[in-house]
């Protein structure tokens, strides 16, 4: 469709929302089933749909014409740029899936991500995506005091030592977490901040603010009685 100036544009857009977001994903090149409907009006507009019943296939998305065109530019805290041209994206989502796969990871899992903003937390992502398992980033950049890490994880001084060293020399001190525990439960609730705050209240020897939200608080019996925080 032919449309002279943008006025044309966006009274098109309004019209003929359904055939204006279907133009949308071919313009950009999206991959995956559009599937109808393409929009689902709302009053509120924060309730809209789109695409409600598509099926986005967000790798091949990013991943497309892998060529020597900018991918990702980073600049992080201490003033350190990088740029990761498009091949070299995908050459490191090929590689980080295989050494997911390696590790056993097969669709459905979940993977959590403790890492930084850094171009690698991105190729960790998609590498994620491409198995069919479901990345969950647990992003430091609030400077946590304590990791948790499943009672299945064999954690010596030396592993926490590693961990450590690993965050240190990929992000600033302050993502760095004073403590690594590995414990069988943790608390359930529909907010993650409950749960964060009553954690932090109980390794911090502290009166633990609200309760209320949470599915099983025995688990804060977990957090008690830890080592003292090296901060």
């Amino acid at each position: 469709m032919a449309l002279p100036n943008f006025e044309d544009l966006h009274d098109w857009s309004i019209r003929e929302t359904g055939a204006f977001w279907s133009s949308a994903w071919d313009f950009c090149g999206l991959k995956g089933l559009q599937s109808e409907p393409h929009y689902e009006h709302s009053v509120d507009a924060m309730q809209a749909r789109f695409f409600p019943n598509a099926r986005l296939n967000v790798v091949e998305t990013f991943l497309k014409n892998a060529d020597d065109r900018n991918a990702i530019t980073f600049i992080g805290e201490d003033g350190r740029h990088q740029r990761w041209r498009r091949a070299r994206l995908k050459r490191e989502v090929e590689q980080l899936s295989a050494a997911l796969r390696r590790e056993g990871v097969t669709k459905g899992d979940r993977v959590a991500g403790y890492a930084p903003n850094r171009p690698q937390t991105v190729a960790a992502m998609l590498a994620t995506a491409c198995i069919g398992a479901v990345w969950s980033s647990c992003a430091p950049d609030s400077g946590p005091d304590v990791v948790v890490t499943a009672d299945c994880v064999v954690l010596d001084d030396d592993l926490i030592k590693h961990i450590k060293e690993c965050i240190h020399k990929n992000a600033s001190p302050r993502h760095v977490p004073a403590l690594i525990v590995s414990v069988g439960e943790i608390p359930r609730t529909k907010s993650g901040k409950i749960a964060e705050l009553a954690v932090r209240d109980v390794v911090n020897n502290q009166h633990i603010r609200d309760l209320s939200g949470l599915a099983n608080p025995q688990a804060l019996d977990n957090f008690a009685n830890l080592p003292e925080l090296l901060i």
